[in-house]
């Protein structure tokens, strides 16, 4: 789609954006048109590195409610033993405190063992 755009002139891009007023915003101070926030939100996710994107849904799960550790666990459960160092190498960059740290704070129970346990696999 991004190729499609990048050939069109500049009037046709317009047209284009002012129709699709679902994906895209009149900006309040500037003249032009601008993408949903969610958008965005939804692209950066996309193509981010798929260590990094775990990375920070594990921050995400571990931010929010007790009901969002499952993440954690399913995280780990899904994948390899390679992808999972690859995310805990980039919680580590992100965030400057390693997720077992983090885990081991923060959760408790039953999901605290299992996502440990998984960690040392």
């Amino acid at each position: 789609m991004m190729e499609i755009l990048v050939k069109w002139r500049p009037k046709d891009l317009t047209t284009f954006r002012n129709e699709s007023s679902s994906i895209f915003l009149k900006d309040k101070y500037f003249l032009f048109e601008r993408w949903q926030d969610y958008h965005i939100a939804f692209l950066v996710k996309e193509f981010l590195r798929f260590q990094e994107r775990d990375a920070r849904m594990a921050r995400k799960a571990l931010d929010g409610h007790p009901q969002a550790y499952g993440l954690l666990i399913e995280l780990a459960c899904i994948k390899s033993s390679d992808g999972l160092l690859g995310a805990r190498k980039a919680y580590q960059s992100l965030y400057g405190e390693s997720i077992e740290e983090d885990v081991a704070s923060r959760v408790e129970g039953i999901k605290r063992q299992c996502w440990l346990g998984y960690c040392e696999r």
